[in-house]
């Protein structure tokens, strides 16, 4: 599988335009292998929303990362320019939000469509999630193990955890004006959680 076939369709083109052929092919090269080679080992507990997560998210960033890593020449600017590559489709999904933070009622449709859509895309075989609050005001729920810290920390890249978490403050932002998306707390940074909140704009004082 190559950059192509999964979200980061850009990749080798960012490679390209910001080292050269030379040096760009040889990362892309060594990115491409590194991806076929996780690719080859994944586990994905007999889930195909597990398998679409590995495959075309989190096994390509990590893929990429670590192959900007591996050269002297890139590897004090590889958090860097994995950031801003996954920012980059971050910024397109948020846009797909705005149709719900635009919209009259744009709350009460989220809340209507969100807990089916979170547990179909966020299955406990990969998240232990627990809900604290779904009502009118607020939906709030907290993650106690996630798929992809799991992941990262098995490929001795932690570090990289915090560049999904910055994807959602990213993608979230979408919901505005209707929902505010909060967060204090990820397991990225440490933390016993991740505890998300999607508040109703209408009761916020």
């Amino acid at each position: 599988m190559g950059f192509t076939e999964t979200m980061y369709k850009d990749f080798n083109k960012e490679c390209i335009n910001k080292f050269g052929n030379i040096i760009g092919n040889t990362i892309i090269s060594d990115a491409e292998q590194m991806l076929e080679k996780m690719i080859s080992e994944i586990h994905d507990r007999n889930s195909e929303t597990i398998r679409w997560h590995l495959e075309k998210c989190l096994l390509p960033t990590i893929a990429m990362y670590l192959a900007l890593k591996k050269r002297n020449d890139t590897c004090n600017v590889a958090y860097s320019i994995t950031l801003n590559i996954c920012q980059e489709v971050a910024v397109k999904q948020k846009k797909r939000m705005q149709f719900i933070g635009n919209i009259p009622f744009g709350y009460s449709i989220f809340k209507f469509l969100a807990k089916r859509q979170i547990l179909k895309m966020y299955p406990e075989v990969g998240w232990c999630t627990k809900w604290i609050r779904y009502d009118k005001e607020e939906i709030h729920f907290n993650y106690h193990s996630c798929l992809y810290k799991e992941t990262t920390d098995k490929y001795q890249c932690a570090e990289m955890c915090s560049i999904f978490c910055a994807n959602d403050v990213t993608i979230f932002s979408g919901f505005a004006p209707n929902i505010l998306f909060e967060r204090s707390d990820t397991l990225a940074n440490g933390n016993e959680k991740c505890d998300f909140h999607f508040k109703n704009i209408r009761y916020i004082k």
